[in-house]
């Protein structure tokens, strides 16, 4: 799943995906590395900090990193979603 992460990072539509799942969880099927997932993923009540330090610990060395800015960003722009709609936003080249 990390290289997964990894290629979300890398596109701005990636980067939301990613940070709006954790902040607004995610409902529904979707693929990762070939294994189906159809469930429930809540969201979760962190601190943009701790978002920033967790997504930039699982991406390594070699990404740009997320930012407090950019995560609360996101977050305010993902505000009205919810999981189902939040799931709808993963970016189609990454769903195999």
């Amino acid at each position: 799943m990390q290289n997964n992460l990894r290629t979300l990072a890398a596109t701005p539509a990636g980067r939301r995906y990613v940070v709006l799942a954790i902040t607004q969880g995610l409902t529904g099927p979707l693929m990762i590395e070939g294994k189906r997932f159809n469930g429930v993923m809540p969201a979760q009540t962190l601190l943009d900090n701790d978002i920033v330090r967790i997504l930039n610990g699982l991406i390594g060395p070699g990404q740009r990193p997320f930012t407090k800015t950019e995560v609360k960003g996101i977050r305010a722009s993902g505000a009205q979603l919810d999981s189902v709609r939040t799931g709808q936003l993963r970016p189609k080249a990454e769903v195999r």
